[in-house]
C-alpha cells in the first residue's frame, strides 16, 4: 500500500537535497528528477531495483525512494535490517565512514564494551555518539520501512540535509540519538 505524504512537497528541495548530498554527480540528479517528472519512467527505467521493495508501479513518495536508491547505488547510503548483528551492521557501514578518514581503531569500543549483541538501534546509536568526536554524523533516510537506510555525513552537512527533507515534505532524515528509533523485527 502506498505511503500518503504528510505534507504538501517540494521537488525542487528535494533536488537540491539529492545535489547537496551527491554533488558531483549529475547522474543522482537525474533519477531523482526522472522519479519528479516521469514516475512510470523512473519505474520503468528502475524496475529490478523496485522489485526489491515490492514497488511494482509509481507511488506518491517515488522521488523519495529514488532519492534512497540513487544514494545506494553510488555506496553513498547502506540499508540496515533490524535483525542484523552488530558485526554485520559494521561491514555495511564502514564504507560510509572510512571517507571520512576514521582511523582503524575506531571500531575497538565495539569488543571492549561488548556492543556484538545490542540491537541494532542501540548499537547504531552508541555508533553515533562515538563518531560525533571524529565530526560525523550517522542518520538514516526514514521510509517508513522495516529498514533503516543510512547515511554518514559532517555535522554542518547533515543539518542542511534535515533543512532541506524537511522542506520538500517527503520523509525525514534523523540522527541517531535525536529520537528514539524504533527497529521492529517483522
Amino acid at each position: 500500500m502506498p505511503r500518503k505524504l504528510p505534507a504538501p512537497v517540494n521537488n525542487e528541495k528535494l533536488l537540491a537535497l539529492a545535489r547537496q548530498l551527491v554533488p558531483d554527480d549529475e547522474t543522482c540528479l537525474e533519477d531523482v528528477r526522472l522519479a519528479v517528472e516521469d514516475p512510470k519512467g523512473y519505474v520503468a527505467r528502475f524496475r529490478s531495483r523496485l522489485e526489491e521493495r515490492t514497488i511494482k508501479g509509481p507511488e506518491p513518495d517515488m522521488p523519495w525512494i529514488a532519492l534512497v536508491d540513487a544514494l545506494e547505488a553510488r555506496h553513498l547510503l547502506v540499508e540496515v535490517d533490524c535483525r542484523e548483528a552488530a558485526e554485520e551492521i559494521v561491514d555495511l557501514i564502514e564504507p560510509l565512514v572510512e571517507r571520512y578518514g576514521l582511523e582503524p581503531d575506531h571500531w575497538d569500543w565495539i569488543d571492549e564494551d561488548d556492543w556484538t549483541e545490542a540491537d541494532a538501534a542501540s548499537f547504531l546509536q552508541e555508533a553515533n555518539r562515538r563518531f560525533a568526536s571524529h565530526g560525523v554524523v550517522l542518520g538514516y533516510i526514514d521510509i517508513s520501512s522495516e529498514s533503516c537506510p543510512l547515511i554518514a555525513l559532517r555535522p554542518d552537512q547533515f543539518a542542511r540535509a534535515q533543512e532541506l527533507a524537511r522542506g520538500a515534505g517527503y520523509g525525514r532524515i534523523v540522527r541517531f540519538g535525536d529520537e528514539c528509533l524504533r527497529l521492529d523485527a517483522g
